[in-house]
């Protein structure tokens, strides 16, 4: 056997070589992509979130308000009750 590699050993080798460097660019390309689209994942969980705290504080107002709204309704009605009552006890006056 000869010290001396032959040209297809050579040619393998050197093939080989330029196959890891495609895998290692692919690879690097691939790393890339992912922590882009991670970053983007983080975008939108953030955005998110934000958008669910806005949906708290609107459901929150919705709620003060619709209070608000059947307190001033309680009141109408006890108004509205007692005036009946004051029509009622001058009709009875009078009678």
């Amino acid at each position: 056997m000869s010290d001396f590699a032959t040209y297809e050993e050579l040619e393998k080798v050197v093939l080989d070589a330029v196959a890891a460097i495609h895998c290692t660019v692919e690879r690097n390309n691939l790393r890339r992509c992912v922590d882009a689209h991670e970053r983007g994942i983080a975008r939108l969980r953030e955005e998110n979130e934000h958008l669910r705290r806005q949906l708290v504080l609107i459901g929150d107002s919705y709620l003060a308000y619709a209070a608000s709204c059947a307190n001033s309704l309680e009141h109408v009605a006890l108004a509205t009750h007692a005036a009946e009552r004051g029509v009622e006890a001058k009709m009875t006056k009078a009678m």
